[in-house]
């Protein structure tokens, strides 16, 4: 197992976590941050437990959603949730104790922030100058990997959406100018096969449609407006990705070295 912490690892608010209850190590927090750990003795496990009595895959912890489950991958031992054997994914609830070989896991969560207290960071646990916190590289790494995730794919969201409302916005400046157009030309009779199908205007602003309100005065409107949609389209992309660019360079990815071991098979 990992050398010892001096000061217990405290999760971001309203993330879950295994609490190390012993042998040897007590108090040590592994945060979930990812959808799936796998836990036994390997080296390539998510959470490598240095118990020679567990199997090199012993269990994995997975999350759905708003659900934590525990399941047993085979292991030699046994996998127990509050003495009971693990034979099928089961669910964990807060205070619940995993027992695999002779280390104890209890599950928590972290206490929620406030609504008052703005988004979530999770990270904020770093920049307080009231909490005092060890915390080891790999799990540092994590978090802040979970975070950065967490900001560029926001980033990426509206990167989408701007260029959906692009789209949207050009295929109305198509539509307006094809309205005036067809107007224009009706006006000028030209083609002649034109006039076969609508009638001429009696002004180049084509067809009287209310009152004053001629039918080339809508098509100029519904293009203004289809120009404004292009406008703000190109605001928001570029506002995001001015976001996305601060968040690759305020928020770097940690060394390789200090990342948890991948599981080569997957989680």
């Amino acid at each position: 197992m990992a050398q010892p912490l001096g000061i217990p690892l405290l999760p971001p608010a309203g993330m879950p976590f295994l609490e190390v209850l012993g042998p040897g190590i007590r108090g040590r927090r592994i945060p979930l941050v990812r959808e799936a750990l796998v836990l036994g003795n390997a080296p390539t496990c998510d959470v490598c437990l240095e118990d020679p009595d567990l199997s090199p895959q012993h269990a994995a912890v997975r999350r759905v959603g708003e659900t934590v489950l525990v399941e047993d991958l085979g292991s030699r031992l046994g996998t127990f949730l509050d003495g009971v054997a693990v034979t099928a994914p089961s669910e964990l609830h807060a205070g619940d104790v995993v027992t695999l070989g002779d280390v104890r896991l209890r599950y928590g969560q972290a206490p929620a922030e406030p609504a008052t207290a703005g988004p979530a960071d999770p990270l904020a646990v770093l920049d307080s100058a009231e909490t005092v916190t060890t915390m080891e590289p790999e799990v540092y790494a994590e978090l802040v990997v979970h975070h950065r995730e967490q900001l560029l794919g926001r980033a990426a969201v509206w990167l989408g959406r701007a260029r959906r409302l692009f789209w949207v916005g050009a295929a109305v400046v198509a539509l307006g100018g094809a309205a005036f157009a067809v107007g224009m030309l009706a006006f000028l009779g030209w083609p002649p096969a034109l006039l076969d199908v609508v009638p001429r205007p009696p002004d180049m602003f084509g067809w009287a449609l209310a009152g004053r309100v001629l039918s080339g005065h809508v098509a100029w409107a519904v293009g203004l407006a289809g120009l404004l949609t292009v406008l703000l389209a190109l605001l928001v992309h570029v506002l995001a990705r001015s976001r996305a660019r601060r968040i690759t360079r305020t928020i770097p990815p940690p060394p390789t070295s200090w990342h948890l071991t991948p599981h080569p098979d997957g989680p």
